[in-house]
């Protein structure tokens, strides 16, 4: 009975877990949706993908994301070093959900590229105290490190290209 009891609340763990990274996401792609449809008409930079991508790629990465929390949290070493772990992957998913507002409903990508970089250093964090906690949930944030590390060179290119003035067609 115990080990049961023991396992339906590690599913459930393990659905909450999962569950909060997609509601932040989801909740974020819905209040940037009709801004997010700009993306397709704006100037891209080399190696731009196609918007399609993105909820793909987001929705993988938010998976991963709550199954290494889920890892985290269920680990059994020192409550404090898990604690620390914790709060900085809850930190970056409030910058996760800010960005796409900052960036495609306030258009201001200056406010993005800061918000991005440091979001960048609070996963970068998160990922060296996952290691720490459980080794195959720090592989499983790198990857969303590698993934905003390329979505920084975006959020620099845009920048750049916000403040440079187009060449008029002659």
């Amino acid at each position: 009975m115990t080990d049961t009891k023991t396992q339906n609340k590690h599913v459930a763990a393990l659905i909450i877990a999962i569950l909060i990274p997609l509601a932040v996401g989801a909740i974020s792609a819905i209040l940037a949706a009709k801004d997010m449809r700009f993306y397709d008409i704006m100037n891209h930079p080399l190696l731009a993908p196609p918007g399609w991508v993105f909820p793909i790629v987001w929705t993988i990465l938010y998976i991963m994301m709550g199954y290494a929390s889920y890892l985290v949290f269920t680990a059994k070493t020192d409550p404090d070093l898990k604690l620390h772990a914790l709060i900085f992957y809850g930190i970056q998913l409030v910058m996760n959900f800010c960005w796409p507002l900052v960036f495609f409903v306030g258009k201001n990508y200056l406010v993005a590229l800061l918000l991005i970089i440091m979001m960048w250093i609070t996963i970068l964090i998160s990922t060296i105290q996952f290691f720490r906690v459980q080794k195959i949930a720090g592989v499983m944030m790198l990857v969303l490190l590698l993934w905003t590390t390329f979505a920084t060179y975006f959020n620099i290119a845009y920048y750049i290209m916000s403040i440079t003035p187009m060449p008029i067609p002659r």
